[in-house]
C-alpha cells in the first residue's frame, strides 16, 4: 500500500477561475496510478461558492494518533499492541477490526505501513479524515417555503416517470440505510417511515438525529455547514420509494466530518440491521482497504451500496467509495439532462440522476433546495428499493443489472457530448425500472392477508414466523439462501412456525441473508443471520 504522505501534496495544488472566483484543486497526477487510502469522509456536496485554504495540503488528513486494524482471523489484537506498543481504543465484535492510539510512536502513514507487513494483520491504516479540504464546495442548502405537494410535484419526478413507477410499487416493506449527518425525525415526511435499529456513531447513542452546535469547529468560517444534509438525502430517498423505510445512521457531524473507522462500524451496523440499500452520500480522492473489505461483506449479503461521484467538476482523481467496484457511483445532471456543472464525470460513473436544484425535506418540518451529487444518489437508491420490492428474491447484482439498463438516454444531448461513456449508462427512469418486472400481483397491493413476519430478524438463530391463513393454519414454509437454494423446509402448523436456524441436515446456517415464503407463494421477505 502506498502512503506517501509528505509535503510533495501541496505542489500539486492548481488554482483555477470558475465565474469570477477562485478555487483550489488538486491535481489528478497527485495521486498516482495507485489511489491513496481515503483522505477523509467529505460531504459530496454542491455547486456555489468555493472554500478554499490555500496554505493546507493533505498532511493532517486523519485522526492523530489513531490507525485502523484489521486483523487476520485467529489474531489478537493485544499480541499486535505488545509488539507496536499501541493500545485498543475500541473494537468490532468480532474481534477483527480495531482502532488503535499509536501516540508517540512516529509517522502514523509510516507506522500503518509498517503494521501492515505484520502477519496478524490485514492490512492497517491511519484513521483518515478531512479537516481543511481543498477545492471542496461549501454544501448551500436553502431553506425555502412551500408544501408536501410541491416536492412531490417538483419537475424532476415527471422526467424520471415515477407517477407510472408508483402505479406498480411504491417500495413498501424495503429498508434503505441512510448513512448520513442524521434526520429530522419529527419532519410530517418521516412520520411511520424510519425503521427501528438506527445509530448516532458520531454521538454514541440511539438517536441519529440532525444536531447543529452553532460553533465553527472545523475552523473553515462556516457554521454547522453539514446540517440538513442527511434529512434532506432521506427525503429524495422517499420521494422515489415513499414506502420504504429509512435506517437513520449518523456518521457526519454538523460540519460534514467523520472517519473512516466510524464509517466502517455504521456500514457494519447497516448489515446487521438488515438493510436492503446503503445510502452514501459522501466521499473523497482516495481509497480504504478497511472500508473496501467492509463493503464486500455487505455485497456478499446482497445489500446494494449506492455512493455519489463528487462535485469537483473534474474526471479525477474519482471519488471513494463511488469509484469502488462495491457501489453504484452516481453523478448529477441538470434541469435538462446535462451533467451538472459541479459534477465529476468518470468511466466508473454507474448512472447519472436529477441533482440541481431538487427539493426535498429540511429540519424544522421545513423544505429546502439543494444542488450537488450527494441529492442525485438517493434518487438511485429510491430506484433499487423500488425494484428490491418486486423482488425481494434477486441478489444484488440483479438489482444493480437493472438499476443500470433502465435509464434515458443522455449523451446525444449536445452538452454532454464531452462526457461520452463518463455518465453512466443514462438518467435513470423508474418507470423502466419497475414495469417489465411485473408478473403478478407483487407491488404493494392492499390483502386482507396478514404478511409473512419473521421475528426477530436480524435473529442469531431462532425465529418464529407468523402468518394466519383462511383456516386459522400456516402452511408449508420454505427458506433458502440468496441463490435461491433450499436451505429448510418446515412443516405447517395451527400456529406460528419456529425455526431454529438449522438446514435440512440440521447444521446451524452460517451467517448472511436469507429468503422464507410459504408453499405456493411468489412473494419472499429477507431474512438475516448474524452469528
Amino acid at each position: 500500500m502506498n502512503y506517501h504522505r509528505n509535503a510533495n501534496y501541496c505542489n500539486h495544488i492548481a488554482r483555477t477561475t470558475i465565474q469570477g472566483r477562485t478555487m483550489w484543486r488538486t491535481d489528478g497526477s497527485v495521486f498516482g496510478p495507485n489511489r491513496l487510502p481515503a483522505l477523509g469522509l467529505i460531504l459530496g456536496l454542491l455547486i456555489a461558492l468555493v472554500a478554499t485554504k490555500p496554505g493546507s495540503c493533505f498532511a493532517q488528513d486523519y485522526v492523530p494518533d489513531q490507525v485502523v486494524v484489521n486483523l487476520n482471523p485467529g489474531a489478537d489484537i493485544e499480541d499486535v499492541n505488545q509488539r507496536w506498543g499501541t493500545t485498543t481504543i475500541d473494537s468490532f465484535e468480532d474481534g477483527i477490526v480495531h482502532l488503535v492510539n499509536a501516540a508517540g510512536l512516529g509517522d502514523i502513514p509510516t507506522l500503518a505501513l509498517q503494521m501492515s507487513g505484520d502477519p496478524d494483520v490485514l492490512e492497517a491504516e491511519p484513521n483518515f479524515r478531512e479537516d481543511t479540504p481543498e477545492g471542496i464546495r461549501f454544501m448551500l442548502v436553502v431553506a425555502i417555503g412551500g408544501d408536501l405537494v410541491d416536492y412531490e410535484d417538483q419537475s424532476l419526478t415527471s422526467r424520471i416517470e415515477l407517477a407510472a413507477a408508483h402505479q406498480h410499487t411504491r417500495g413498501l416493506g424495503v429498508k434503505v440505510a441512510v448513512l448520513d449527518s442524521g434526520i429530522d425525525p419529527t419532519h410530517d415526511l418521516f412520520q411511520g417511515r424510519i425503521a427501528p435499529g438506527g445509530y448516532d456513531f458520531v454521538d454514541e447513542d440511539t438517536e441519529p438525529w440532525e444536531e447543529a452546535n452553532g460553533i465553527d469547529d472545523d475552523g473553515d468560517d462556516t457554521i454547522d455547514e453539514g446540517y440538513g444534509h442527511g434529512t434532506m438525502v432521506a427525503g429524495l430517498v422517499l420521494l422515489v420509494a415513499p414506502d420504504a423505510y429509512i435506517l437513520p445512521i449518523r456518521v457526519l457531524d454538523d460540519e460534514g466530518r467523520s472517519d473512516i473507522y466510524r464509517i466502517t462500524r455504521a456500514i457494519r451496523h447497516a448489515r446487521e440491521q438488515g438493510a436492503d440499500v446503503l445510502n452514501l452520500s459522501f466521499g473523497s480522492p482516495g481509497s480504504s482497504s478497511t472500508m473496501q473489505t467492509e463493503m464486500g461483506l455487505a455485497n456478499d449479503d446482497q445489500i446494494v451500496i449506492v455512493a455519489g461521484a463528487g462535485n469537483e467538476s473534474r474526471e479525477e482523481p474519482a471519488f471513494y467509495p463511488g469509484e469502488s467496484s462495491k457501489t453504484l457511483m452516481v453523478t448529477a445532471l441538470d434541469s435538462v439532462d446535462v451533467k451538472a456543472p459541479f459534477a465529476d464525470w468518470n468511466q466508473k460513473v454507474f448512472v447519472s440522476a436529477p441533482g440541481d436544484g431538487v427539493r426535498s425535506a429540511y429540519p424544522g418540518n421545513g423544505w429546502g433546495l439543494a444542488s450537488g451529487c450527494s441529492f442525485a444518489t438517493p434518487l438511485v437508491s429510491g430506484v433499487a428499493a423500488l425494484i428490491r420490492a418486486v423482488r425481494p428474491g434477486w441478489t444484488g447484482e440483479n438489482v444493480e443489472d437493472q438499476v443500470e439498463s433502465a435509464v434515458d438516454p443522455i449523451y446525444s444531448i449536445p452538452g454532454n457530448s464531452p462526457y461520452v461513456d463518463k455518465l453512466g449508462s443514462g438518467r435513470i427512469n423508474a418507470r423502466l425500472a419497475v414495469e417489465g418486472l411485473i408478473t403478478s400481483d407483487v407491488g404493494n397491493a392492499p390483502s386482507s392477508t396478514p404478511p409473512l413476519v419473521a421475528s426477530p430478524n436480524p435473529t442469531h438463530g431462532s425465529v418464529w414466523f407468523t402468518r394466519a391463513a383462511a383456516d386459522g393454519s400456516l402452511r408449508d414454509l420454505q427458506v433458502v439462501d440468496a441463490t435461491g437454494r433450499q436451505v429448510r423446509l418446515l412443516s405447517g402448523a395451527d400456529g406460528p412456525i419456529h425455526w431454529d436456524g438449522r438446514d435440512d441436515h440440521g447444521r446451524p446456517v452460517p451467517s448472511g441473508l436469507y429468503l422464507y415464503s410459504l408453499s405456493g407463494d411468489s412473494e419472499r421477505r429477507k431474512l438475516v443471520v448474524i452469528r
